[in-house]
């Protein structure tokens, strides 16, 4: 269990909210609350120096997943990439701890097998746990089905934005990744009841 305290203002929604960042695949399905998308981009991402890095262990060990901004003049939409091994700060920083150039981390990353993503899908299939052992997989979402995956990405969408949600709409989709039918019942009181009325009454 981890839990994040602090006063009012002081960055717990903004450092949960980057988790949208690692799990989702597509920005047009990211919710940053009554900010736009644009709004969005210029806050965590207002140049080509500006990181969200996550250092994970996947099926294949460790790996970093990373969003970059980019220049306004390269349009910026910011670009997300992968490589293998733990995050070293060394990689993004000069020694006088400046943030280094884009082409300067790009030549380091590229030491540890660079992926950069240009679409949401290989954003995915990076997620995912390899296909029969073939791909790039990292397996930081195992799914019984990979078909699940957007399921997988409305729920924790939802569990980001628990005010705007039921219990029913969770309870739906949290039955839905565990494969189970939201029409069937888990537990039938009346037949529970039922049995204990008839071991209660069984005179042996």
């Amino acid at each position: 269990t981890l839990q994040i305290v602090g006063p009012n203002n002081t960055g717990k929604t903004t450092l949960i909210n980057t988790l949208q960042f690692l799990y989702l695949d597509d920005r047009r399905h990211m919710d940053f609350g009554s900010y736009t998308a644009e709004q969005t981009r210029d806050y965590y991402f207002p140049n080509q120096y500006s990181y969200v890095l996550f250092e994970c262990v996947g099926a294949r060990g460790q790996c970093v997943l990373g969003w970059r901004g980019t220049s306004k003049a390269a349009g910026g939409d910011p670009e997300r990439f992968a490589y293998e091994g733990p995050y070293d700060p060394a990689d993004f920083l000069e020694d006088d701890h400046r943030v280094r150039e884009p082409k300067a981390v790009s030549t380091r990353l590229g030491l540890k097998n660079l992926v950069v993503f240009k679409t949401a899908q290989e954003h995915r299939e990076f997620l995912l746990p390899p296909t029969r052992g073939e791909g790039s997989g990292a397996g930081l979402v195992v799914l019984r089905d990979a078909d699940q995956y957007p399921h997988f990405r409305d729920t924790l969408k939802n569990l980001l934005c628990l005010s705007i949600i039921t219990q029913d709409q969770m309870r739906d989709r949290l039955l839905m990744l565990a494969g189970l039918s939201a029409d069937r019942c888990a537990l039938d009181v009346r037949e529970l009841v039922e049995s204990q009325l008839s071991v209660a009454g069984d005179p042996d």
